[in-house]
């Protein structure tokens, strides 16, 4: 079932952080990340097919220190789609950056 006879029906408002990650933006900010590592993991320096654009500092605080609550608000935040806060991370490293959490000490090493 889909829209309003489906069970998880919120009235048809998609949250911001959803939104951001599929808006054509973000699709150009992981695009100028692999590109410019080469689809190479930064860390275990693995060449795959799948990898991952990842926020040094975490998308969610970006979203919550700069108070991101529109595709507007999202669109004028600069800290958002800077490259020199991403990184290009293999499933593996990437899951393992994840469970240590943001606060973990090699986290927001700079490349």
């Amino acid at each position: 079932m889909q829209g309003k006879k489906n069970i998880n029906w919120k009235g048809g408002i998609t949250p911001i952080h959803i939104a951001i990650r599929n808006c054509p933006q973000m699709d150009a900010w992981r695009a100028a990340i692999f590109t410019r590592d080469h689809f190479t993991c930064v860390l275990c320096k693995n060449k795959t097919s799948r990898v991952n654009a990842d926020h040094i500092k975490p998308f969610s605080l970006i979203i919550k220190e700069n108070k991101i609550f529109s595709m507007k608000d999202a669109l004028k935040c600069d800290e958002l789609w800077d490259i020199k806060n991403g990184r290009t991370l293999c499933i593996l490293c990437h899951k393992n950056i994840t469970k240590k959490g943001y606060k973990h000490e090699n986290h927001f090493r700079k490349k």
